[in-house]
């Protein structure tokens, strides 16, 4: 998405003193980056909701009340090129995951 604000939604899994990350790379600044679980929003969807349909989509789980822990904007550049986003933060702790 050139030149567009991009909806996201991540979900911060928590287990004990440890959270889930994912690792990235850019390849043109040449760093390593980890990141929560990070998902974009489909038009009219909730970011809960799009929390919910991932983790249903990609590993078969289920999360009973998510936890919204706040917003953020992010300004970045990744693999050369500029990126905006706002970016909806939901938590969850990974013991009350009930796989279906």
């Amino acid at each position: 998405m050139k030149n567009k604000i991009r909806p996201i939604a991540i979900c911060v899994f928590r287990h004990k003193d440890r959270i889930l990350v994912a690792e990235g790379h850019d390849p043109v600044k040449k760093t390593n980056l980890l990141s929560p679980a990070r998902w974009w929003d489909r038009f009219g969807e909730r970011s809960d909701h799009t929390v919910r349909r991932e983790l249903l989509e990609e590993i078969n789980a289920e999360v009973g009340e998510l936890w919204y822990l706040g917003a953020l904007e992010n300004i970045f550049v990744f693999n050369g090129a500029p990126g905006h986003e706002i970016v909806m933060v939901y938590g969850w702790p990974v013991e009350r995951f009930r796989l279906v």
